[in-house]
């Protein structure tokens, strides 16, 4: 629904609702001044909502006065707060890492690759041990993901229309993560990778789907389609594999 709720936890009355944006998922306080239960402190004068749908992370005061939308990376999907409350970190699920955010400015700070597919963080203070920057760590080798966006065919991006397919790999092959909104509601699509970008040329049918009763649809395909993407595009094409359907959504 793109909203998040705002409950008196010492009432349990609805104080109010704020349209936060399309793929609303997390919600965490913190803040200058603000901290955990280890360090005693309250938590912070912000809250911090990943909005999926728009690859930002919004600051809210206690209000529910938006003051700072900070630009992110592909699906933010959860969001913790360090000991003292001066920084957030945000689970990037498209983008296979973990984005740290000053708490102070609002600003991003930094991304560091976090392996597939992140969407829960939780901050466990003093947890590392041993030396500076290691401790109970082991090392990790990332690999980025491809994110294609998908939007309509011919015409400017339409807000809410389309989506992302993501592309990592997963061992031997790749794994496909496709998550569109607003096509036709349950209907028949197929995604092609093709040489041209609005009508198909030397067609390869990658996955087909059928999209649910409000035009959505997130689906998972394993496939070596990294190797094949060089020089192609993706699209989507309205039908069940038919190379005579019409092209809905393609690379911008």
């Amino acid at each position: 629904m793109g909203k998040v709720t705002v409950v008196n936890a010492q009432t349990y009355a609805v104080e109010g609702v704020i349209d936060t944006g399309p793929g609303t998922n997390h919600v965490n306080l913190a803040g200058p001044g603000g901290g955990t239960r280890f360090s005693g402190a309250a938590a912070g004068d912000f809250a911090y909502v990943t909005v999926g749908g728009e690859n930002a992370v919004k600051v809210y005061t206690r209000q529910r006065q938006l003051v700072a939308t900070i630009p992110v990376g592909p699906n933010p999907h959860g969001v913790w707060p360090n000991g003292d409350g001066s920084k957030v970190y945000v689970g990037l699920e498209y983008g296979d890492a973990l984005v740290s955010i000053d708490t102070k400015t609002n600003t991003k700070l930094s991304e560091t690759p976090s392996g597939q597919d992140p969407n829960a963080i939780i901050y466990v203070v003093k947890a590392g041990g041993g030396s500076p920057g290691t401790g109970n760590l082991e090392a990790f080798v990332p690999v980025a993901p491809v994110n294609l966006r998908l939007v309509p065919v011919g015409t400017q991006p339409v807000p809410g229309v389309g989506g992302v397919a993501v592309i990592r790999p997963v061992e031997d092959v790749d794994e496909l993560i496709l998550a569109l909104k607003r096509l036709a509601p349950n209907t028949n699509y197929t995604l092609y990778l093709s040489d041209n970008k609005t009508t198909l040329v030397a067609p390869e049918p990658v996955i087909s789907f059928k999209t649910d009763a409000e035009g959505a649809v997130e689906v998972n395909a394993y496939y070596q389609i990294r190797l094949r993407l060089a020089g192609r595009f993706a699209v989507v094409v309205l039908g069940d594999k038919n190379p005579a359907g019409a092209v809905t959504l393609t690379q911008p």
